[in-house]
C-alpha cells in the first residue's frame, strides 16, 4: 500500500531521547526510543519502548497507511 499523504513530524517538539516517530492507525502520535515494529491489521498499532506521545492530539488518517508513518529521527 502507498500512502497518498505524508506526515511530517515536528522533531523540535519531540523528547530529546526519541529516535523514531510513528502514528498508530487511530491517529495517535508516538515517539520511540529504539526498535519499533508494527502489530497486525487486527491490532493496528506500533510496538516499541515509547518515550512520549501526543495523546489527545491525533492525525486524520484518511488517505494515510499507518504502516508507512514510521520515520527515523534525522541525524
Amino acid at each position: 500500500m502507498t500512502a497518498t499523504k505524508k506526515i511530517n513530524p515536528c522533531w523540535a517538539m519531540a523528547p530529546a531521547s526519541a529516535k523514531w516517530f510513528a502514528v498508530d492507525a487511530d491517529g495517535t502520535i508516538m515517539y520511540f526510543l529504539g526498535e519499533v515494529t508494527p502489530f497486525t491489521d487486527v491490532d493496528p498499532f506500533w510496538h516499541g519502548e515509547t518515550c512520549g506521545g501526543y495523546f489527545g492530539c491525533v492525525y486524520n488518517m484518511e488517505g494515510i497507511d499507518w504502516r508507512e508513518t514510521l520515520q527515523e529521527r534525522p541525524q
